[in-house]
């Protein structure tokens, strides 16, 4: 096990660079036992490391969105890729019972496109 199991650390110690923005899909919301509330409760960005092109999940809040899905698809079929910088994102890991293994659970406060 390591120390830092349970502590949030700024996303950006780890992760410095901008993202590639791959996909935005909107997550759904649950009540305090854990079942689906049927509500959004934001958005979960999959971008891709631009050092390794690992994929990270960033879960965000209910924002308004700089780029929809659809705008990031007509890029996407015009070749063109989209960077982001997450705002305040924080990283925070955590041990695992489903799958035996330290995970990182991922949040920001919103993302920006950057050049």
């Amino acid at each position: 096990m390591t120390g830092i199991v349970g502590k949030v650390l700024a996303l950006v110690l780890i992760y410095p660079n901008p993202f590639i923005l791959q996909k935005i899909a909107s997550r759904m919301g649950y009540d305090k036992d854990g079942n689906p509330t049927g509500e959004q409760a934001g958005y979960t960005l999959t971008l891709i490391e631009t050092d390794n092109f690992n994929k990270v999940k960033v879960k965000i809040p209910m924002n308004k969105l700089p780029i929809t899905q659809e705008q990031l698809d007509d890029l996407k079929n015009q070749n063109k890729r989209v960077f982001v910088k997450v705002i305040d994102g924080e990283i925070k890991p955590y041990y695992s019972s489903t799958t035996k293994t330290i995970e990182d659970s991922i949040s920001a406060k919103g993302f920006e496109v950057v050049d």
